[in-house]
């Protein structure tokens, strides 16, 4: 049983994989991704220019010049139109941030994510704030699973046509 579970995950695995880039023009991202002026966040990014230089991010800013890449890798400004030769736009990262921005809460109530809090200041919002921490907690292992079935999950690979 164990063996036909594993073979199951890989070709599910491997056909995510297999997949090639839908060509677009730029002018098209607005039906493909979103509007321009909107940004698309807690996802696992990856823009490719013309050059082969990878930009990775959790965050897209789509503009109608080009695209600016945010999160937790730096920021590298904006990319032309012009430049950008593949967007890549994986599940992976999509429900994590939630439980994350739950349990981190606490911490910014006290001294507002100073490093080293006050304990009284610890305790106080734990018992304060048990609630949120109760639903973060809870919700810990649905994210995860939700984090691990992104893993087997194509990513949206779009290749720019100039």
């Amino acid at each position: 049983m164990r063996t036909i579970f594993a073979t199951v995950l890989a070709a599910i695995g491997w056909v995510g994989t297999a997949q090639a880039a839908e060509k677009i023009r730029y002018e098209e991202i607005p039906e493909r991704i979103g509007p321009f002026g909107s940004s698309i966040r807690s996802r696992a990014i990856t823009v490719t220019t013309l050059e082969g230089t990878r930009h990775k991010g959790t965050e897209i800013f789509l503009r109608m010049d080009g695209l600016d890449l945010g999160g937790m890798f730096g920021s590298p400004g904006l990319i032309p139109s012009a430049q950008i030769a593949r967007i890549e736009i994986s599940p992976r990262g999509r429900s994590l941030h939630h439980t994350t921005d739950l349990l981190s809460f606490v911490t910014a109530i006290c001294g507002l994510a100073d490093v080293q809090p006050a304990p009284g200041c610890v305790t106080a919002s734990v018992i304060i704030f048990s609630p949120v921490l109760a639903f973060g907690v809870a919700s810990a292992p649905f994210t995860l699973l939700g984090e691990a079935l992104a893993l087997v999950l194509p990513a949206q690979d779009l290749e720019i046509v100039h």
